[in-house]
């Protein structure tokens, strides 16, 4: 399933009473979104009911003592105290229980009753409480543990997929620079290097040495960008690994080399030159002029720089309409937008 119906599907488990009940399991390669899956729900769901909370527990982190609480004796009997982290009567909220697949199996069987019986001793887990987890699996090659039989046999696994077009609704978003958005559009088995259904080669990669994830071009690489040549290139092998950063310093000198946005938007005779796929780095950089004017250009302009998008080939037309909607959604009350929409009804559907 990718991130972003996962992020529906935990919502829609929220609002069902009977569903609620029972334990989600997110599994799937790291970086590719799961902890954000969970937060991006659970800010939906504070849309709905206002206080919303996500208690994230890290399992690798804690010892089978920890949930139980401190004992205490009261009236010469044994009492257990509750530990600060569980939730109170009366709110709502998402227990999640991240890295559950790096807790060892004794630290995994504490979580049989809370994922079961939403409870953990004489604490009881309050109704609009969702119980959460998540993982990696184990040919992801990191510090994991099988999830034991009875504790995967209390949850519902849903297995996350890294999803280019998710992703990239998410960059839009979230301001994330344009030349990564335009390199991923290039080269999207770098979007997550871990997973093996965008990336073919993800079991030759070297063991204990960095790898792309979305999670690391938005967290690390974003950030070197603008940093000079010899520090970035160090910079960026260390975020999102050797490979992907070779090919992303060639992309680098493609964008900044790409014929001028600005000359673009002022093209009013054609003079500015479309690239091919044919040529050498035309699909590269086709994809950066397109992420380029769709992170820019807007009702205002959008009838100035639609002469350009028609010599463009169809899909890359497509991909800047798309975008620019996504980023802009009052670029659809200009004229030329109806226009265009009109004239291209076949090709593009937006959502």
């Amino acid at each position: 399933m990718h991130i972003k119906n996962v992020i529906d599907t935990v919502v829609a488990h929220y609002e069902n009473a009977k569903t609620r009940t029972r334990t989600l399991m997110l599994l799937g390669p790291s970086g590719v979104g799961k902890s954000d899956a969970v937060r991006a729900a659970a800010e939906e769901l504070r849309k709905r009911y206002g206080q919303f909370d996500v208690i994230d527990l890290r399992l690798s982190q804690f010892d089978p003592v920890d949930f139980r609480g401190v004992p205490s004796v009261v009236d010469a009997r044994t009492t257990w105290n509750v530990p600060v982290f569980f939730p109170q009567e009366g709110t709502r909220g998402i227990i999640f229980l991240d890295e559950i697949t790096s807790a060892p199996q004794a630290v995994q069987a504490v979580a049989y009753q809370l994922t079961n019986d939403r409870r953990v001793g004489e604490y009881v887990l309050p109704e609009g409480w969702m119980v959460m987890a998540a993982g990696n699996r184990m040919s992801d090659r990191g510090v994991t543990f099988n999830l034991a039989a009875p504790l995967l046999n209390r949850m519902t696994v849903i297995e996350v997929h890294s999803s280019l077009e998710d992703f990239v609704d998410y960059c839009v978003d979230k301001g994330v620079a344009a030349p990564i958005i335009a390199f991923l559009k290039t080269f999207p088995q770098y979007l997550n290097e871990r997973d093996e259904k965008i990336n073919v080669d993800c079991q030759k990669l070297p063991v204990g040495k960095p790898f792309a994830t979305q999670r690391a071009w938005t967290t690390g690489a974003t950030h070197y960008l603008d940093y000079p040549s010899e520090s970035r290139i160090e910079l960026l092998s260390g975020s999102i690994g050797e490979r992907a950063t070779a090919d992303f310093e060639a992309f680098l000198r493609i964008w900044e080399t790409m014929p001028s946005v600005e000359l673009i938007f002022s093209d009013k005779n054609g003079s500015v030159p479309v690239p091919t796929q044919k040529e050498k780095n035309g699909l590269a950089t086709l994809y950066a002029i397109s992420v380029a004017i769709a992170l820019r250009v807007d009702g205002k302009t959008f009838g100035t720089v639609l002469p350009y998008l028609e010599r463009m080939p169809k899909e890359f037309r497509t991909l800047v309409v798309k975008m620019a909607f996504r980023r802009d959604r009052s670029i659809s009350t200009c004229d030329a937008f109806h226009k265009w929409m009109k004239d291209n009804a076949d090709i593009l559907r937006i959502n």
